[in-house]
């Protein structure tokens, strides 16, 4: 954790500021959720997008609420 925090301040991370424009401080749509949402729509929530035995294709079958 801190080693981000120094990477930021030296600012080496670059976060993707067009997801976050417009939103509110206080809004209840943090980078988990965005996140979430840029992988229902690259398909990475279904299984059968993934090959027999991935670790990738486990995880999606834990699926998500959508």
């Amino acid at each position: 954790m801190l080693e981000a925090v120094d990477r930021e301040r030296r600012g080496e991370l670059k976060l993707h500021s067009e997801e976050l424009v417009g939103l509110p401080i206080n809004s209840v749509k943090n980078e988990n959720d965005l996140a979430r949402e840029r992988a229902i729509e690259l398909g990475l929530h279904k299984p059968e997008n993934f090959r027999k035995g991935s670790v990738f294709k486990r995880i999606a079958e834990l699926g998500c609420d959508v």
